[in-house]
């Protein structure tokens, strides 16, 4: 991302009055102790973040994670605990974001165009334990498919899906399709 996006502003008091932290990065290690999060200029939405309170992106299931910036997410968030790592994702252009695990955590990537074989990402075959298992909807209409045929769509009129698991497809998706 550049810094045509909207940052992440990290500070200590939910008024975002006293010391903090603006990033811009697409991935981004925290080592100060922050506790609040919130996208700046929330209302011409242009990226939108995941924070954690794990380092690296909670790259196991532990530890918790937040959406910022999201229509349908808190536009500001105490995490709960310190915020460690964070992920942004540009949503200027229509895309699916995936992620490894429930609840938006552990490694991400966003398509743009389809991957009927999941081809781009080798972390994301079908049947593997770090299978897709979350996603988020940036623009566009998606269409998830599984080896045995099964598919959902995914569009922006519910663009958060924090679990594939009542949908029947976590760590199954064989393919992405850009519908519309």
């Amino acid at each position: 991302m550049s810094n045509t996006t909207n940052p992440l502003v990290l500070a200590n008091d939910s008024g975002f009055k006293g010391p903090k932290q603006e990033m811009y990065n697409l991935t981004h290690i925290i080592t100060d102790n922050f506790m609040y999060a919130k996208v700046s200029n929330n209302d011409q939405p242009k990226s939108f973040y995941v924070v954690y309170t794990v380092p690296n992106f909670a790259s196991d299931e532990s530890g918790t994670s937040c959406l910022v910036g999201v229509s349908g997410s808190s536009t500001s968030i105490r995490a709960g605990n310190y915020i460690r790592s964070a992920q942004g994702f540009d949503v200027t252009v229509p895309g699916l974001v995936l992620f490894e695990h429930i609840n938006y955590k552990g490694y991400a990537q966003k398509f743009v165009i389809s991957d009927e074989n999941m081809k781009s990402s080798s972390r994301f075959l079908a049947g593997r334990p770090e299978g897709a298992s979350s996603a988020v909807v940036t623009g566009g209409k998606w269409r998830l498919s599984n080896i045995a045929g099964k598919y959902i769509d995914l569009t922006m009129e519910s663009p958060l899906i924090p679990t594939f698991v009542p949908l029947g497809i976590k760590d199954r998706v064989q393919s992405v399709q850009r519908i519309g």
